[in-house]
């Protein structure tokens, strides 16, 4: 028994390295993806969306107060490829920017949050990678918006939604019409 207590030891040892290094490349594998996704759809016009309540398809050109949640979509085909997620809150004074990647399947594989927070000075940035529907990694950070103290008194964070799919997002019944027109 103590035998096999000693060769135990050494391969959990040798197997956590080799489990961070798998880790760090499907996360490397998720960025080159997610550049390869913006390159490909940089000359692109995205759909545009304004809601939350409800969901209609908006005119980049349209006047007035705008809405509280722009979306833009960004499709290859009929794939859903990368949505740009703008939330505003005008009462509370911040505003939320988040950023979908979806795989060729509809999957999520990355999820960038940016929150500008000028009552409490902080601009705050989350970014998660997603496989196989469960979150591989997240990390964060904040910074100073401006110069002046950072008061985290002020600072509201939102949140944002986990749209696991791209068959997820609210307005996937507007995008479904407009998949069916190509």
């Amino acid at each position: 028994m103590r035998s096999a207590r000693r060769l135990v030891f050494p391969a959990l040892i040798l197997a956590v390295p080799a489990l961070l290094f798998g880790r760090n490349r499907q996360i490397s594998q998720i960025d080159e993806y997610c550049e390869r996704v913006n390159a490909e759809l940089s000359s692109t016009k995205p759909l545009l969306f304004a809601g939350p309540d409800p969901w209609t398809e908006a005119d980049d050109r349209e006047t007035g107060d705008p809405p509280d949640v722009l979306a833009y979509v960004y499709t290859a085909g009929p794939q859903i490829r990368r949505v740009f997620l703008r939330v505003t809150d005008e009462d509370d004074g911040w505003r939320e920017d988040i950023v979908y990647f979806f795989s060729p399947s509809g999957d999520l594989v990355k999820r960038i949050r940016t929150v500008l927070s000028p009552a409490a000075n902080i601009s705050f940035e989350a970014a998660a990678y997603y496989k196989d529907g469960r979150l591989l990694k997240e990390r964060s950070h904040h910074n100073a918006l401006g110069r002046g103290k950072q008061d985290v008194r002020h600072f509201i964070d939102p949140g944002a939604p986990i749209f696991w799919t791209s068959d997820d997002l609210p307005f996937a019944e507007q995008l479904d019409l407009w998949r069916g027109l190509t």
